[in-house]
């Protein structure tokens, strides 16, 4: 009964999931055999800076912080990741 209140949360982690096991697919054993371990890096970088923002803007504008807006935000983060990641591994394979 009491971990009702945390079920927005996991199903949010739960898509989470989706995107960081295939951001890490295509992230460093993906890209470093194609000598771009450098993009990879910055992918995790860019996604961090990514929620840094959200975080940033949810506090100047003093909107609500709750734990489900936090898990929306690494979702971004990931997602934000992963098509980075994706964006260079195609370009590599169709260079």
């Amino acid at each position: 009964k009491d971990f009702l209140n945390a079920k927005p949360v996991l199903n949010i982690f739960m898509v989470t999931i989706f995107f960081s096991i295939l951001g890490q697919q295509i992230g460093y054993p993906a890209l470093i055999p194609i000598g771009k371990g450098r993009q990879a890096n910055l992918s995790v970088i860019y996604a961090g800076i990514a929620q840094a923002i959200m975080i940033g803007i949810l506090v100047i504008f003093k909107l609500s912080i709750t734990a489900v807006v936090i898990a929306i935000t690494y979702l971004i983060c990931d997602v934000v990741m992963s098509s980075y990641r994706g964006m260079v591994l195609y370009k590599a394979k169709i260079e």
